[in-house]
């Protein structure tokens, strides 16, 4: 139980923001255009980022854009679908959303 409220609780606080001033969530879609990549934040030594081949990169707020602010997987696939998006990069590697 201890667990589901730690996740819970990390879905509701802000992690970041985004270039706009929106709120950064933990369960957000992001959009960065400067690597053309749509991505779900992970965590990674207490920063929250990007994870691509091996490498993490930290959020930047002046690169980054949420798309949804609290998503879920299927919110994702839809993206992944839709033509707006067609040649951006999405990495669900990271995925926290289960």
């Amino acid at each position: 139980m201890i667990w589901r409220t730690t996740i819970m609780s990390s879905k509701a606080n802000p992690i970041s923001h985004d270039k706009n001033g929106r709120k950064v969530f933990a369960d957000s879609i992001v959009l960065d255009k400067t690597a053309t990549e749509i991505y779900i934040p992970v965590k990674c030594g207490g920063l929250w980022g990007d994870e691509f081949m091996s490498d993490f990169y930290p959020l930047d707020p002046a690169s980054i854009e949420v798309i949804k602010p609290h998503a879920t997987m299927k919110d994702l696939q839809k993206l992944m679908r839709s033509d707006k998006y067609s040649g951006y990069i999405f990495n669900t590697s990271g995925d926290s959303l289960g």
